[in-house]
């Protein structure tokens, strides 16, 4: 038995019978435990580890008492729906961005996800902006709002202008995210789509366009001659 917070009925301190274990290793052995609350009588699957090596699995599965000091529970383990990988030659910075946001997506955190592809477009006009050859504009609302800001950079020409109701799609769907009713699934995999073209088209378009530039100067180049 394990006496833990259910996550299935909020019940706190619930004693939890171990309904089964399975094995795996992380880092040193790791467990699974199918564990049954007796409140609410619902199943969820915790992630453990062993404090002690001479106490197996077995013997904290077969145990009549409590175990809570046998183990390290690490958590509850949630199930991770699949996650769109960033495009490619995306910068690391809007990678890790994105990333964050395709894991809200993929764990239906619908609202918590535009707002990390809001951030998106927001740092890619401060860093075209701050680019400027002329500098940044000096109108302070400009510098500091991003609707503005992205209509400046279309505007001089800083950003194409193909990307240009993509970046407003992006940036009104996360405005209603936050002042208006709550975002939906179908909200949170239009942003998504929208920001991976956005992406694609300022990034990796160009990022491939530059490798097969290399390879053709590579041909060109030809094998070294033997002198």
């Amino acid at each position: 038995m394990l006496t833990l917070d259910c996550p299935r009925c909020s019940e706190r301190k619930m004693t939890h019978d171990v309904r089964g274990c399975t094995s795996f290793y992380e880092n040193g052995t790791c467990y699974e435990l199918l564990l049954q609350c007796r409140s609410c009588y619902k199943s969820a699957i915790w992630q453990a580890t062993t404090r002690y090596s001479n106490h197996g699995v077995d013997e904290i599965i077969r145990s009549d008492d409590t175990v809570n000091g046998l183990l390290n529970v690490v958590g509850v383990v949630r199930p991770r729906g699949s996650v769109v990988d960033a495009p490619p030659h995306v910068p690391p910075e809007l990678k890790l961005i994105f990333d964050e946001a395709a894991e809200c997506v993929s764990i239906g955190a619908w609202n918590a996800s535009s707002a990390m592809f809001r951030k998106i477009i927001d740092q890619i006009s401060k860093d075209r902006m701050n680019a400027a050859p002329a500098g940044p504009p000096a109108d302070k609302r400009t510098r500091y709002n991003l609707k503005p800001r992205l209509a400046w950079l279309f505007a001089n020409n800083l950003l194409p202008k193909e990307v240009e109701a993509l970046a407003d799609a992006i940036r009104e769907d996360a405005n209603d995210g936050v002042h208006n009713a709550p975002l939906g699934q179908a909200d949170a995999l239009d942003m998504q789509d929208f920001t991976v073209e956005l992406l694609e088209a300022l990034f990796t378009l160009p990022g491939r366009l530059r490798e097969a530039e290399a390879r053709r100067a590579e041909r060109r180049a030809g094998p070294p001659t033997s002198s």
